[in-house]
C-alpha cells in the first residue's frame, strides 16, 4: 500500500512540473515570434479582432495558474516607417475552466477616462475602458518565447514611450476569459511627453485632463476607434 501511495505521489509531482510547452492545447508552436498577423488572431478559445494594419509577435508565454489551468499570453507590435506606433497584449486560458476566473479590477474603477461595465462577476465579466499607463523602461518578465516588450525596444534601439494610452477589454464566463489591451503612444499624435511623471500626477489623470482640449480630443478619438471591438468580442461570451 505504501509503495502505491509513493508511486501516486511521484506521478502527481511529475504532472505538476511538466513543462507547459508539452500541453495538449499549447500555442507555443503555432504563435511564432516574428510572425505577422492582420485582421484576426486565434488564441486559445477566443478569436481576437485586431486593429487595422500588420502586427508582429514579440513574445509568447504559457504558465499554470493556481488551479493548474494553462494560461497563455502574447504581445504584438505595429510598426510604421520602422517606428513602433502601437502594441497589443492578450491574456487568455487554454484549458476549459469550471468555476470562473479572478475578477479583473479595472472593470470597476472610477478614476479613469471611460469604463463600460456590463457585468462584474467571476463567471460573468464584461467590460471595456480607456486608461493610460506609465511605461517602465525595463522589465524582469521572461516569456516562454521571445523577449519582453521593453527588451524588444532596447534590442531595436527604439525609444520606449513614457506614457501609453490604452483600451482594455475584459470578458469572462465559467469556461474561458480574455484580457485584451491596445496601447498607443500619444506623442506620435503631437501630445507633449511628461518625463518622470507618476500616474497620479500626469496631465492625463481624470481629475485634470479636462483642462487640456488636445488630450480630451485624443481620448475621445481613441475611444471611438476601438468601440466596435467590444461588440465583436462580446459575441464569443454569450
Amino acid at each position: 500500500m505504501i509503495n502505491i501511495v509513493r508511486a501516486l505521489a511521484v506521478a502527481a509531482l511529475c504532472a505538476l512540473y511538466m513543462p507547459l510547452a508539452a500541453h495538449a492545447n499549447s500555442i507555443l508552436d503555432d504563435l511564432i515570434v516574428g510572425a505577422e498577423f492582420s485582421g484576426r488572431l486565434k488564441i486559445g478559445m477566443v478569436t481576437v479582432p485586431l486593429p487595422p494594419g500588420t502586427w508582429t509577435v514579440v513574445n509568447v508565454n504559457e504558465r499554470a495558474n493556481n488551479q493548474f489551468n494553462a494560461i497563455a499570453s502574447t504581445e504584438l507590435i505595429q510598426l510604421m516607417n520602422g517606428k513602433a506606433v502601437s502594441t497589443i497584449s492578450i491574456l487568455t486560458n487554454l484549458d476549459l475552466g469550471r468555476s470562473g476566473w479572478q475578477i479583473f479590477n479595472d472593470c470597476s474603477r472610477k478614476d479613469i477616462w471611460f469604463v463600460q461595465n456590463d457585468s462584474n462577476y467571476e463567471n460573468d465579466q464584461r467590460c471595456w475602458g480607456v486608461n493610460y499607463s506609465i511605461t517602465s523602461q525595463t522589465s524582469n518578465f521572461k516569456p516562454s518565447r521571445g523577449v519582453n516588450l521593453q527588451q524588444w525596444f532596447i534590442n531595436h534601439d527604439a525609444t520606449i514611450p513614457g506614457i501609453a494610452v490604452y483600451s482594455f477589454f475584459r470578458f469572462a464566463n465559467s469556461g474561458k476569459f480574455i484580457t485584451y489591451k491596445i496601447f498607443e503612444n500619444p506623442e506620435l499624435a503631437g501630445i507633449a511627453p511628461e518625463p518622470g511623471v507618476t500616474w497620479a500626477n500626469s496631465r492625463w489623470h481624470l481629475d485634470v485632463v479636462s483642462r487640456d482640449p488636445a488630450r480630451v480630443a485624443y481620448l475621445e478619438q481613441f475611444k471611438a476607434r476601438y468601440a466596435s471591438l467590444y461588440t465583436e468580442l462580446k459575441k464569443q461570451f454569450r
